[in-house]
């Protein structure tokens, strides 16, 4: 694996008012996600032609944490930029570990007709699902979802850990909330994002070290897919 970077930044209070409101103060949650991406971007986004090579993860309003190929470069005095340090974690087959993730879970879903399934998110699909059984039928309430929330969570996290080298000790989904982004006039993407915590344990280091490195799940532009870890 090349060399990572893992950076805590927080946005400096002198900054525009607009910035400030969107970035720390806005409780829409697909708005602050917009802003942050195009705040962070000025850290890395050196040439026209630069595609995204880092992760982030809002540690609370206004403050990120970046897991980036290079160190954050704070050209436009938006940031208070920590040292970066190197991302070299020292892992072996049994450490148990922390977790936190913010996570957009999706699978594919196929029909006759594709070859490559449209993507589903993981909950969204669940509550679906279970609306067309008997056993969902006239069953809206927040016990309810919740039980098809955790089990949706649970179920891809275990698969993850099958594939990326991790086993599943503890999970606690702390919430589910749906982002709304506006791609063009006549066009919204829509997507859920699941906030998870627990305990896990490593099965395979090389694999698991890829995968902290490049992110879990999708939408990782917007926040998504960095797992914050530390020792059990």
């Amino acid at each position: 694996m090349s060399s990572k970077y893992l950076s805590l930044v927080e946005l400096r209070q002198n900054v525009s008012p607009a910035t400030l409101r969107e970035v720390v103060r806005s409780v829409d949650t697909s708005a602050r996600a917009v802003s942050a991406h195009h705040l962070l971007w000025r850290l890395f986004g050196d040439t026209p032609d630069r595609k995204r090579d880092f992760l982030w993860r809002e540690h609370k309003p206004g403050v990120f944490y970046l897991l980036s190929d290079r160190p954050p470069d704070d050209r436009h005095e938006l940031f208070d930029v920590r040292e970066p340090r190197e991302f070299t974690p020292s892992l072996t087959a049994g450490d148990a570990l922390h977790f936190e993730l913010r996570v957009n879970a999706t699978i594919a879903k196929f029909s006759r007709k594709e070859i490559r399934g449209k993507r589903s998110d993981v909950v969204m699909d669940a509550m679906y699902q279970l609306k067309r059984t008997d056993e969902g039928k006239g069953r809206t309430s927040a016990d309810i979802r919740k039980e098809v929330m955790d089990k949706a969570a649970g179920d891809w996290i275990e698969k993850q850990g099958t594939i990326h080298g991790f086993s599943v000790q503890t999970l606690v989904v702390q919430g589910y909330s749906v982002m709304e982004l506006d791609r063009s006039r006549q066009q919204r993407a829509r997507f859920g994002i699941l906030d998870l915590s627990g305990i896990v344990t490593v099965t395979d280091a090389t694999k698991f070290v890829a995968i902290l490195a490049s992110g879990l799940g999708r939408a990782k532009a917007f926040g998504c897919g960095l797992m914050m870890i530390r020792r059990a």
